[in-house]
C-alpha cells in the first residue's frame, strides 16, 4: 500500500520528497527478486551456519521480510524471474498452484515472467492461472480463480500464425517520477522441457533478440532504465561479485543492448551476482531460500541508470514474525490437503537422495516404472525428480513432492539399436554451442561410456539385467513417462518407438512400488564411466 501511495504522489508531481538515498537529480530504486520458487509456500528449506540448521523461506516469512524492507526507503519493486509455479509441493500443486499466485498477490509482487514449468500443463492452463478462470481443482470452483494482480511479461513465446507474443512483452513502472521498463523471456529449452502438445501453435523465439527488440521499442518512448527478467541461467565461480559468470546468461548479456541495465536470471538454481560489461546479473538460488536485493540509481533528467549494485541474501527469519494474512492462507490450504498428504504408504529402512548416485533414487523410480509397465527396460529423466525421499514413515505427500507432474507411463516397442541411441542422446550440443549432459536413470540394463569419445559414440558395453548383451536387432519393451516418451528433454528417439500401452501415472507406480518393496534392492552402479 505504501509504495503504491508514494508512486501516486510522484505522479502528482510532488516536488520534494525527503528520504535517504534520494539526492538532487537522481532517485534510488530497490528491486527485490526471487526465481524458481516452485510453489514452496510452506517453509521447508534450511541452511547450515556454524553447524546450526537455520530455517529459510516460506511464503509468510518472505512476505514479512519484503514488507519490512519496503517500509524503508528507497521505494521497491518485487519481481520473479520465472518458475514461480510448477514442480511444486502438494499444498500448492493440488490446487493448480493457485496458492502460490495468492501469496504473490498478498506479498505485493509487481511483475513476473514465465519459466518453462509455468507451461507444464500447456499454455492455456498457464493463461488460466495467471489471468484467472475456472478449474475443478480450485478451492474457488465453480467460481473462477481471480488470477494475478500484477503483470506477467514474456516477449519470446509467440503465436506461429501471427508472430505476436501471447503475453505482454513488457511492463512500465513509475517510481518517484522515473520510468522503469521490465521485459520478460523464457529459456528456449522450454521447447524440449515442455510436452510438445502444450506448446502447439506457439514458437519460442531467441531470448536476446526478443529483449533487444523491446528494449529498442521502450527506448523510443524515453524508457532507458530497463530490467530483463530472464528465465535462463549459468553459474558464477567463485560465488561472489568478483567471480566469472559463465553459461547461457553470460552469452546473452554480451549480445544485449546497452539500455538493458539489469538481468535477473533463473532456471539453473545458482547464486549469481556480478557484471558482464556494464550489465548487472543476479540469481538467487531457488525455492524462496534466498532473494536478490538490488539498488539502482537513476538520473532524473536522462532516465538512465548511473549506478547499480546487488546482494544475494538468505531468506532467514531473523527479527521477523510471519505475515499473519499469508500464514493463515497457507494454513487453510494445508488443512484442505492434509487427508491426502498425510496418508502413510510404507516405512522405509533408508532414505534416498535425488542427486546421489549411491542412493540412486532415480534408478528406484525407473525400477517402479519398469515393474508397473512389465517392461524390459525403463528410462527416467532427472528433471522429473523434485525432492529426496526420507528414511522412516513414507507418506503420499513425500512421494507427490518427489513426482509432482502426474505423467502417464508409456510402454514403447524399440529395437536394441534404438535403446542404444537413447543412451547416446544423453550428450549433445546445446543452442549456445556448448556440450550438454542430460543423464538418464535406467532400469533393466547396465552400460559403460567413454567421456573422451565424441557425443553420439560414447556408449560402449550395454547388458540386460540378466547379464546378456543388448542386441541391436532384437525388439524390447521400454517404459518411460509420457514427457520423455514424446521426445521431451531432447530424447527424440523415444518418440520414434511404437507405443503399445499407456499405464497409470508415475506417482501411482512409485506408490505401488514402495508399498510392495519397503526395502528395495540396491539400484546403484548401472552406469559406469570409463
Amino acid at each position: 500500500m505504501m509504495k503504491r501511495l508514494f508512486a501516486s504522489l510522484a505522479l502528482m508531481a510532488v516536488a520534494t520528497t525527503a528520504f535517504a538515498g534520494l539526492h538532487s537529480g537522481t532517485v534510488d530504486v530497490r528491486i527485490l527478486a526471487i526465481n524458481d520458487f516452485h510453489g514452496h509456500i510452506v517453509q521447508d528449506r534450511f541452511i547450515t551456519k556454524q553447524g546450526e540448521k537455520i530455517p529459510v523461506g516460506g511464503a509468510a516469512w518472505l512476505t514479512s521480510r519484503f514488507r519490512k524492507i519496503e517500509s524503508q526507503p528507497p521505494l521497491a519493486l518485487i519481481v520473479s524471474a520465472g518458475d514461480s509455479v510448477g514442480g511444486s509441493p502438494p499444498v500448492s500443486a493440488l490446487f493448480q498452484d493457485e496458492p502460490t499466485v495468492e501469496f504473490m498477490n498478498m506479498a505485493g509482487f509487481d511483475a513476473a515472467t514465465l519459466g518453462n514449468h509455468e507451461l507444464d500443463e500447456g499454455y492455456l492452463e498457464m493463461l488460466r492461472l495467471w489471468k484467472g478462470g475456472k478449474h475443478k481443482s480450485s478451492r474457488y470452483y465453480p467460481k473462477p480463480f481471480p488470477g494475478a494482480k500484477f503483470p506477467i511479461v514474456c516477449a519470446n513465446v509467440v503465436e506461429e500464425r501471427t508472430g505476436k507474443p501471447i503475453l505482454a512483452p513488457y511492463s512500465i513502472h513509475w517510481i518517484n517520477g522515473v520510468r522503469i521498463g521490465i521485459i520478460g523471456v523464457v529459456t528456449r529449452e522450454a521447447k524440449t522441457a515442455v510436452a510438445a502438445e502444450g506448446l502447439k501453435g506457439l514458437t519460442i523465439a531467441d531470448e536476446t533478440e526478443a529483449i533487444n527488440k523491446w528494449a529498442d521499442h521502450l527506448g523510443k518512448y524515453g524508457v532507458h532504465a530497463i530490467i530483463a527478467l530472464v528465465h535462463e541461467g549459468g553459474e558464477q565461480k567463485p560465488e561472489n561479485p568478483t567471480g566469472v559468470i559463465s553459461g547461457p546468461i553470460a552469452d546473452m548479456a554480451r549480445r544485449m543492448r546497452p539500455d538493458v541495465d539489469l538481468i535477473i536470471s533463473g532456471h539453473t538454481h545458482t547464486n549469481i551476482n556480478g557484471f558482464i560489461g556494464r550489465t548487472l546479473i543476479t540469481q538467487a538460488r531457488n525455492y524462496g531460500a534466498a532473494f536478490a536485493d538490488i539498488v539502482m540509481t537513476i538520473d532524473r533528467g536522462s532516465g538512465d541508470v548511473i549506478k547499480k549494485n546487488a546482494l544475494i541474501l538468505d531468506a532467514t527469519h531473523d527479527d521477523l514474525i510471519p505475515a499473519f494474512d499469508v500464514e493463515r492462507m497457507v494454513a487453510n490450504y494445508e488443512a484442505l490437503a492434509a487427508p491426502r498428504v498425510n496418508k502413510v504408504i510404507a516405512t522405509l529402512k533408508r532414505g534416498y537422495k535425488r542427486n546421489d548416485g549411491k542412493d540412486a533414487l532415480g534408478a528406484v523410480i525407473a525400477d517402479a516404472q519398469r515393474e508397473a509397465m512389465k517392461a524390459d527396460v525403463a528410462f527416467m529423466n532427472s528433471g522429473g525428480i523434485r525432492s529426496d525421499i526420507p528414511e522412516g514413515v513414507l507418506t503420499w505427500g513425500h512421494l507427490y513432492t518427489c513426482q509432482p507432474f502426474g505423467n502417464k507411463l508409456k510402454a514403447i516397442q524399440m529395437t536394441g539399436a534404438q535403446v542404444r541411441k537413447v543412451l547416446e542422446q544423453q550428450w549433445r550440443t546445446g543452442a549456445d554451442g556448448r556440450e550438454e549432459s542430460w543423464m538418464l536413470w535406467v532400469s533393466g540394463i547396465t552400460y559403460t561410456w567413454d567421456p573422451k569419445a565424441l557425443p553420439g559414440s560414447r556408449v560402449r558395453e550395454v547388458k540386460m539385467a540378466d547379464g546378456s548383451p543388448l542386441e541391436d536387432a532384437k525388439t524390447y519393451t521400454v517404459a518411460a513417462n509420457e514427457f520423455i516418451a514424446g521426445g521431451g528433454d531432447g530424447f527424440t528417439t523415444l518418440a520414434d518407438g511404437k507405443v503399445i500401452a499407456t499405464g497409470g501415472t508415475d506417482l501411482d507406480a512409485l506408490i505401488d512400488y514402495f508399498s510392495a518393496h519397503p526395502d528395495p534392492p540396491d539400484a546403484s552402479g548401472r552406469s559406469r564411466r570409463l
